[in-house]
């Protein structure tokens, strides 16, 4: 998506006869773009209908790549005369490498909060793999961009190293040298001498390694991959994994491996165990002497290339971020052998009574508190499960992260109240369990499904939503809490858990865009 914001403030536009200007002045008594003279043989336009603050943008479905650099110090560069060099010559150097035109390349910068990227795209419509090519030759260009700049003898730039036809516009914003500086040291610093030590070939690479991963399918096929994490399981989050998925959708094996004993703290960790060993497949690395830099993803292409990323890094969870964040830095190598590791050894859940209930579709225009009815009419031996719990007491905790809305409050009240009425049972308290730190809304609630901003208003809320229920209720705040979200219920001689997927309100809306002002407690 390409935009442009004029002077900054957009442009104006006239819609009686389509002229567009920087500005609602140049607008004032100009002549008509289209639709020829008016009535009086005139060819100015009256301009009575102008608007003000339009970008202009267009859409172009093709391929590219985007790098986000870093400066000495470890933070990204934000320097826009700096990445609009290094997009010229990227972009050209990417053409001559692959001896294609150099027109059929374009650049960009694009910026963020806090820095800038450059994003090569090819400019046939559709793609045709020249841009996603960068990552593969990575070192050859920075060095072959290196000599075109350092070699050049003009002061900030010419027609041998950066002017062109599309650049001679933006002339300020071309610097040889502060390009070709920044280039000697991503060069320098580029492979440490410990790392070509244990592995000749290591290159590096920009980007991420979800990116990394797209670019070898898109151009070989990935027959085989192997995704180490750690083995933190309540640090784990499951149900968010799309970028997971894709690889499942494009590779025939997906090998997620454990590096280390996997730890149980409670049964939901062991169905955690239970549903990634049959959903991706679940290994346990058995070598104990850890290697300086560690595998953190391994690929056999379709060309029986063995491609792994290694870094210093420890092991991190698998989550949505696993394949995005880059915090240390990772390196590409070759390998000669592809390695096997074992499946885990599953956890026993003999002691464990397993009831389950699956909805692929909840029915339309289901009422908030009938969650527990539709839960009890398709969970598997349910005449077994209430006849066990029937007439007794029970105090409930819910465990939840990202329960943080006014609407995941109701429904989880509702779920309550209504369960114990379906089960015959009683529940004396509910004790909401919440990770402070994940309360990172930056306004407060509009919508009832919108976050709360603090977890205060929560619990204000809350209290009022409570009073009309038979059971007391209560927060507790934690450091920290487990991916998956459950219900536990306790009495003197029996307790047993709800987990609900996705958490109470996970694939729920109000029909209505209820505001949260609007609602009575």
């Amino acid at each position: 998506l390409f935009y442009n914001t004029g002077a900054g403030n957009g442009f104006s536009l006239c819609l009686d006869c389509g002229r567009v200007e920087t500005s609602h002045d140049l607008l004032i008594g100009h002549r008509r773009l289209r639709g020829g003279k008016d009535d009086k043989d005139d060819t100015s336009c009256t301009a009575k209908h102008v608007h003000d603050h339009i970008i202009l943008g267009s859409r172009l479905k093709t391929d590219f790549t985007e790098i986000r650099l870093k400066n000495e110090d470890g933070s990204f560069v934000n320097d826009e005369k700096l990445m609009y060099s290094l997009g010229v010559i990227f972009s050209k150097t990417l053409a001559n490498y692959l001896a294609i035109n150099e027109n059929e390349l374009g650049f960009g910068v694009k910026r963020y909060s806090n820095y800038r990227t450059i994003f090569i795209y090819d400019s046939a419509k559709g793609g045709a793999g020249y841009a996603s090519q960068f990552a593969m030759y990575t070192e050859e260009i920075l060095k072959e961009a290196f000599s075109v700049l350092y070699n050049c003898d003009c002061q900030a730039a010419c027609t041998k190293c950066l002017v062109d036809r599309s650049t001679q516009w933006h002339l300020d914003k071309l610097d040889r040298e502060l390009a070709y500086t920044w280039i000697a040291s991503a060069l320098k610093s580029s492979i440490p001498t410990d790392l070509k030590e244990l592995y000749p070939n290591a290159n590096s690479f920009f980007g991420n390694l979800a990116s990394e991963i797209s670019r070898l399918d898109y151009h070989f096929g990935i027959r085989s991959i192997n995704i180490h994490i750690n083995d933190d399981l309540q640090g784990w989050d499951i149900d968010e994994l799309s970028w997971l998925e894709t690889i499942k959708r494009n590779c025939s094996e997906v090998n997620l491996v454990s590096n280390g004993e996997l730890r149980y703290a409670n049964t939901q960790d062991k169905l955690t165990t239970y549903k990634i060993f049959h959903k991706y497949g679940l290994k346990h690395n058995i070598i104990k002497d850890k290697a300086l830099y560690q595998a953190h993803i391994s690929l056999k292409l379709n060309n029986n290339e063995i491609v792994s990323y290694v870094s210093k890094a420890a092991y991190a969870d698998l989550n949505k971020d696993w394949a995005f964040n880059l915090e240390e830095p990772f390196y590409k190598v070759l390998l000669s052998d592809w390695m096997t590791y074992p499946d885990i050894t599953l956890p026993d859940l003999s002691n464990t009574k397993l009831f389950e209930s699956r909805y692929v579709k909840i029915p339309f225009h289901t009422q908030s508190n009938k969650l527990a009815k539709l839960m009890l009419e398709n969970l598997s031996n349910a005449n077994e499960f209430l006849t066990k719990v029937k007439g007794k007491e029970f105090s409930v905790s819910y465990y939840d992260k990202y329960n943080q809305s006014e609407f995941s409050e109701r429904l989880m009240l509702q779920f309550i109240d209504e369960f114990q009425n379906l089960a015959a049972i009683s529940v004396s308290s509910l004790n909401v369990h919440l990770e402070s730190s994940a309360f990172k809304s930056y306004k407060f609630p509009y919508y009832i499904i919108d976050n709360y901003k603090e977890i205060q208003d929560y619990q204000h809320d809350l209290n009022n939503l409570s009073q009309a229920y038979n059971f007391k209720v209560f927060v507790t705040e934690e450091r920290r809490l487990p991916h998956y979200r459950y219900f536990e219920f306790k009495t003197d001689d029996l307790s047993f858990n709800i987990r609900i997927d996705g958490g109470i309100a996970h694939g729920f809306k109000p029909i209505d865009r209820l505001l949260s002002q609007d609602m009575k407690f």
